[in-house]
């Protein structure tokens, strides 16, 4: 599947609708991951390379974000995806 068919209409004009309010192509990688995830359920390594040429950045920058933040599933998840947040600032509020 090549980077025209993953980035598909929907999630370019999703992008394009945005970019105007972002300073950079770099700043737009997490909306981008965002909608990639929203549109196929997780974020593989094919489409990590798409989002890489789509906003002309290293594969190892998309990588690095990816990786970091943990709402973003790298494999399929099921219906249900529970996550517990055991974070001393959720603890703070109230999560015990």
């Amino acid at each position: 599947m090549g980077q025209g068919e993953i980035i598909n209409g929907k999630i370019k004009q999703k992008i394009d609708k945005i970019r105007s309010t972002y300073p950079t192509e770099q700043a737009l990688l997490i909306p981008l991951l965002h909608a990639l995830q929203e549109e196929y359920g997780w974020i593989s390594v094919d489409r990590m390379k798409a989002a890489s040429e789509h906003l002309h950045l290293p594969l190892s920058k998309v990588k690095e974000v990816v990786t970091f933040y943990t709402m973003f599933n790298q494999e399929p998840v099921g219906k249900v995806h529970l996550q517990m947040c055991v974070n001393v600032g959720c603890w703070l509020n109230g999560s015990e």
